[in-house]
């Protein structure tokens, strides 16, 4: 697949940011019929959202639920299997191969969903557990890189 920025004119033009790259892109490609497909530009997620997510959120979770697990002698959840059970809990999921549940993906969050999502989960852990989880602006910027 071939991915390019481009910008759209007032008279509906449509302008490649690199067109030289475009152009050796769809050199490599065999000759046939293809698919093209524009949409709008996204601001996608922060830098400071992940590491408020990563920082906060993710570890008082994974606290919270390894807890027992280390009780029992187990292992504790992982970062990653924390994420995507908080991914899954509170956005739902894809399908994947052979009909199997993917956790719906983080990294094309827009500036708002990741808000939405980690607004949800201090919302889920004050309902649950009756913990405050703290806001972003109330973290140390330590703690959220």
């Amino acid at each position: 697949m071939i991915r390019q920025r481009a910008a759209i004119s007032a008279d509906h033009r449509l302008t490649l940011d690199d067109p030289t790259r475009w152009r050796a892109q769809l050199a490599t490609m065999k000759p046939g019929r293809v698919v093209v497909s524009v949409q709008s530009e996204k601001t996608l997620h922060s830098d400071r959202q992940r590491g408020y997510h990563w920082g906060v959120v993710v570890p008082f979770f994974q606290e919270l639920w390894s807890a027992p697990r280390v009780a029992a002698g187990l292992d504790p959840y992982s970062k990653d299997d924390t994420h995507y059970a908080l991914v899954l809990i509170l956005r739902g999921s894809v399908e994947g191969p052979l009909g199997t549940a993917l956790p719906i993906p983080t990294r094309t969050m827009t500036t708002e969903e990741y808000s939405a999502f980690d607004k949800d989960a201090r919302a889920f852990a004050w309902d649950h557990y009756q913990a405050r989880l703290p806001e972003p602006n109330e973290c140390p910027e330590e703690a959220i890189g």
